[in-house]
């Protein structure tokens, strides 16, 4: 199967997912990827690692409310009409750059075609939109407009907790769709001369230490010195909020919500029921379903004396 075979229902097969660089395939090129890096996109990409991620519970309330946030979207919005949904598409200029939208809206007005991205999210995550689209999100859906070569998108952005809608509008940057896509081109090509990108922290952390000395340099002296400042400020930071939370909880008690005099939700202390697997139960009653489900992960742990 060749790129140009590829569809919507089978863009996201492991084999096929090979075969292009997708929205957040660019992400992590860039170094803007928070679950994947340049080097674990180019192991998935050469065929020396699959993406075996399972979908969390997360992905899938986006996915099942995808189609509630656009109806609500276009509620809101009258003007625009859908035009297509999970559209698949390869760039015309380079065949392993491509995107897959979440839908394509038309102004019923002027005919212009814009991509939407309907997206939920908490409260807390939302705290990341506050200055406007993030840069990873950013970064996604210009290499989509560079594909598509539309001049706008749209985020239908979802907050969950405060059942709010918010829309988030995009216009091109061709200037750095111009530098998404030399990047782009770069890491293929070095992924097809087998040349691998530069290991970040996280990579290394992934891979089993040898029991083997680095000598430090006066920079590396420096630095750690600066770390252990900042992490002692930190957990003096830390003390004091949890102080003065301590004063916010005492006087909601067993209230949820905190108001001024003008009706504005300032903070909220809301509970819900979670269920936790008791390990030591599982492992005392139930041995070998404990074996069974347990699952090891090699994980090295950064200190500083």
């Amino acid at each position: 199967m060749t790129t140009k075979q590829i569809t919507a229902a089978t863009a996201f097969d492991p084999e096929n997912r090979r075969r292009y660089l997708g929205g957040t395939d660019i992400s992590a090129i860039l170094g803007f990827n928070q679950y994947k890096t340049a080097y674990e996109c180019y192991l998935e990409k050469s065929g020396q690692a699959v993406d075996d991620r399972q979908e969390s519970d997360i992905l899938w309330w986006g996915h099942e409310l995808e189609p509630l946030i656009v109806k609500k979207w276009l509620l809101q919005n009258p003007d625009w009409e859908i035009v297509s949904t999970n559209n698949f598409e390869i760039d015309p200029e380079f065949e392993f750059l491509a995107c897959n939208t979440d839908r394509e809206v038309r102004n019923k007005k002027t005919g212009e075609i814009a991509i939407l991205e309907a997206k939920s999210v908490a409260t807390s995550a939302f705290r990341h939109w506050k200055l406007g689209v993030p840069i990873t999100y950013y970064t996604q859906v210009q290499h989509y407009l560079g594909v598509k070569g539309y001049d706008r998108a749209f985020f239908a952005m979802f907050v969950m907790d405060s059942r709010e809608l918010k829309t988030f509008e995009v216009v091109r940057d061709d200037v750095y769709i111009g530098q998404i896509r030399e990047e782009a081109v770069k890491f293929w090509e070095n992924k097809e001369a087998g040349i691998a990108p530069a290991k970040v922290a996280f990579d290394w952390s992934q891979d089993r230490n040898k029991d083997e000395e680095v000598l430090a340099t006066e920079e590396h002296i420096n630095v750690l010195a600066y770390l252990k400042k900042a992490k002692a400020l930190a957990k003096k930071i830390d003390a004091v909020i949890k102080e003065k939370e301590e004063v916010i909880k005492l006087a909601i008690q067993d209230k949820s919500l905190m108001l001024n005099d003008e009706d504005k939700v300032l903070c909220t202390w809301k509970g819900s029921d979670v269920s936790r697997i008791d390990a030591e139960k599982l492992r005392t009653e139930y041995p070998d379903i404990a074996v069974e489900v347990t699952k090891t992960k090699f994980e090295r742990k950064f200190l500083i004396k």
